[in-house]
């Protein structure tokens, strides 16, 4: 087998390797060995770009195919979309093998040194914006190593991948010396030395960790109606019922919140007299603050805009607040630069062309003295969207989501997961209500407390505790991350002059 048929295996093995570390495979261990034939093949000091680009891509079509699930639009639409998606992720990953080519070429004693730095500042710097997208990012395969996973409340995630990267590093340095006849004693105690670290903080957090802030008692409802049939004008009648008796089901005898999924209501409500007042008497009956995702919009002269909406009843007060999802899925629920471009709403591959929110803070509950910080469904993967909340004040975190688009593909697992590291970073719980699942309560330590699985009816009932933590990631935010970026910055500048 010739040597650039080994460099193609070598690159797809990584990517293989790499996707099967995440949920719902939870392989997490993987993470720590995917990158080593990658930098094998990067090693060459040859086509870096192309090499990285065809890791992106076979990364990327397994960790995003769910979107080819997406039951809004045509197949052919959704599998394009997918592809489109892949092809896109993939110029990331050509962009980090071109830069650690090129170190290889020009200063191959910094190129494996670089390399963790280059990977993670790509990560990170591709979180921002319209197209911002963390979702692959390494540190998510680390949901179910929980004792590693403590380290975000540090640096976040990307601390967390700057170790995974850095690991992969040392076993490269390790295997490439035994493969000549000789023992890197200096990477095997760098390994041992950043696992002892790594998994010693995160003990010691484990254990002295506490939740002794705030507490209330949640009811998280589940109704598991498909998206087609929620919108479907003939089961308007039973969803209500069906959110209504589950909200009453069995009442504790005090019950803070009733949460309800994103878009659990298919109407308008604030603008339904009749659907509003309907939910009002539940919150006066059950005396619970009852909190929903619902469609919302507003006229403005002869235009319409929508917004993808959280409101918010208060016993004996009705509708009090209400918060408008400010980070919107693109293609999905808007397509960047309509604004300007009108025309370009016509390829919306989703629900509809929403606007963003804007919301002056975080929603105050006047019946239990206390705030909420609000997410709703793709800002759940954004860290310094939560951490912003808890910073205005928010006491525990709460995400409505509806996952349903999606079936049962890889999609609401690894969703779902990645809100544990949410309330690492912050040391806020989590209450997470999904349509059709995975609805669950995380602590502050990024255990699931209880959860109710995909496509069952039910509902969660749970009593909370917040925590009055402030950890460096709350304080200080992407600081590590920002400090990664620059060193490499400069890094690469002085290769540059060097050159």
């Amino acid at each position: 087998m010739s040597s650039e048929k080994h460099r193609l295996l070598a690159v797809g093995g990584s990517a293989i390797l790499a996707s099967l570390a995440f949920p719902p495979i939870n392989q997490w261990y993987l993470a720590f060995i995917a990158l080593v034939p990658l930098l094998w093949v990067f090693s060459s000091g040859r086509h870096g770009f192309l090499y990285g680009y065809l890791f992106g891509l076979v990364y990327g079509l397994f960790m995003v195919h769910w979107l080819a699930f997406n039951s809004g639009e045509a197949v052919w639409i959704v599998s394009l979309s997918m592809v489109a998606a892949a092809l896109a992720l993939a110029l990331n990953y050509g962009l980090i093998g071109w830069m650690t080519t090129f170190i290889f070429r020009h200063r191959p004693q910094y190129a494996t040194l670089a390399f963790p730095f280059t990977w993670m500042s790509v990560e990170y710097l591709r979180s921002f914006g319209a197209l911002g997208f963390p979702w692959i990012a390494l540190a998510n395969s680390q949901t179910e190593n929980l004792l590693f996973a403590q380290l975000a409340d540090i640096g976040g995630i990307w601390l967390i991948s700057f170790i995974i990267v850095s690991v992969n590093v040392l076993l490269f340095h390790i295997l490439y010396q035994a493969n000549q006849g000789r023992f890197h004693r200096n990477a095997a105690i760098s390994l041992v030395v950043i696992f002892l670290a790594a998994y010693t903080y995160g003990f010691i957090r484990w254990q002295s960790i506490d939740d002794k802030g705030p507490s209330a008692v949640f009811r998280v409802v589940q109704p598991n109606y498909g998206s087609s049939e929620k919108w479907d004008r003939e089961n308007r009648m039973r969803i209500f019922h069906t959110l209504d008796s589950l909200s009453r089901a069995d009442k504790l005898e005090k019950i803070d919140f009733i949460v309800w999924p994103e878009s659990a209501t298919p109407v308008y409500l604030r603008k339904s007299h009749r659907w509003s007042a309907y939910v009002s008497n539940i919150s006066n009956e059950t005396r619970s603050i009852i909190i929903t995702g619902a469609p919302d919009y507003e006229k403005v002269g002869e235009t319409y805009y929508s917004f993808n909406s959280m409101l918010i009843f208060e016993p004996g007060q009705g509708l009090t607040g209400k918060y408008d999802k400010e980070h919107l899925v693109p293609f999905g629920e808007y397509i960047p630069l309509s604004e300007s471009l009108p025309k370009l709403k016509s390829l919306n591959i989703g629900i509809g062309n929403f606007v963003k929110g804007v919301n002056d803070s975080n929603q105050y509950q006047r019946f239990i003295d206390l705030r909420l910080a609000p997410i709703i469904c793709y800002e759940s993967i954004f860290p310094h969207m939560t951490r912003q909340r808890i910073l205005e004040g928010g006491v525990f975190l709460l995400l409505l989501t509806n996952d349903s688009w999606f079936g049962d593909s890889w999609a609401p697992y690894q969703h779902a997961a990645q809100a544990k590291f949410r309330a690492i970073e912050t040391r806020r719980p989590l209450i997470r209500s999904a349509n059709t699942g995975i609805s669950m309560a995380v602590n502050i330590k990024g255990q699931i407390i209880d959860s109710l699985p995909l496509n069952t009816r039910g509902v969660l009932d749970l009593k909370v505790q917040s925590s009055h933590k402030e950890p460096l990631y709350l304080r200080f935010g992407d600081f590590f991350a920002q400090a990664v970026v620059l060193l490499l910055i400069v890094g690469v500048l002085w290769l540059w002059r060097k050159k």
